[in-house]
């Protein structure tokens, strides 16, 4: 498939040979988005088990964006006690368009 690129070559070598390790800091790293890391990845020669060695990296980030999302709906709560609706109405939606962003 990428006998035209040198670059896309080596690195679906790369892939086939250390794709467990590649693919668990890639995903780690979160320099890539998921959606097109999954695209980039089916189209290589990495193994399935490889593959999905991988999620396994997804699994701190996760945690971490829910911790994040209970501490914002706690400060939400303590805010509904001292201000107006308004601003808690501004900060849900702010917090319902950044999830659907990603």
């Amino acid at each position: 498939m990428f006998e035209n690129y040198q670059i896309l070559k080596a690195l679906d070598c790369a892939l086939e040979s250390e794709g467990k390790k590649i693919s668990f800091l890639l995903r780690l790293s979160r320099i890539i988005p998921t959606f097109i890391l999954n695209y980039g990845l089916a189209n290589t020669k990495i193994s399935f088990r490889n593959y999905c060695f991988g999620f396994i990296a997804i699994i701190p980030w996760e945690i971490l964006e829910n911790f994040i999302g209970y501490c914002i709906g706690n400060i939400v709560s303590i805010i509904e006690w001292t201000y107006s609706y308004s601003i808690i109405i501004k900060l849900q939606l702010n917090g319902f368009f950044s999830s659907v962003e990603y």
